[in-house]
């Protein structure tokens, strides 16, 4: 999918600064070359300790430096959730059209009303705020 590719190209982006020290294949201790952050990446699990492939499902620059060293693609190692196939399976199904409202039964209830608005205490602070000025 075009979004989620285009983030990972924005993670290979930042790859440059980072290195991975290969513990065995699939893990590795991965290193900033400027601020010597250090951070363990594990591909069988899928996880390592920035914790952003779990959130995201997306490998981040740490993961990628790792995927790099074996020689695989990063996209690979997308979530499936991103993969066009599954967005096919999610939104294959039909969308059944309805009548018009002028068309819809009538029922012996009230309508219904939207709730009523509140200005927020906040925004009248901010209100007087500005106004001082």
């Amino acid at each position: 999918m075009p979004k989620p590719l285009k983030r990972l190209n924005k993670e290979v982006h930042y790859t440059n600064n980072w290195f991975a020290l290969c513990a065995t294949r699939r893990i590795s201790e991965v290193t900033d070359s400027l601020f010597k952050h250090k951070f363990v990446v594990d591909l069988d699990k899928k996880n390592y300790t920035c914790n952003y492939w779990d959130l995201v499902g997306i490998p981040c620059r740490h993961a990628i430096s790792t995927i790099a060293s074996n020689k695989e693609k990063p996209a690979d190692y997308f979530n499936p959730c991103y993969k066009r196939e599954m967005y096919k399976i999610r939104y294959d199904h039909v969308i059944s059209p309805i009548n018009g409202r002028q068309r819809w039964p009538k029922t012996g209830y009230p309508n219904i009303l939207p709730p009523n608005y509140k200005t927020s205490p906040w925004k009248a602070q901010k209100v007087e705020k500005e106004g001082a000025r």
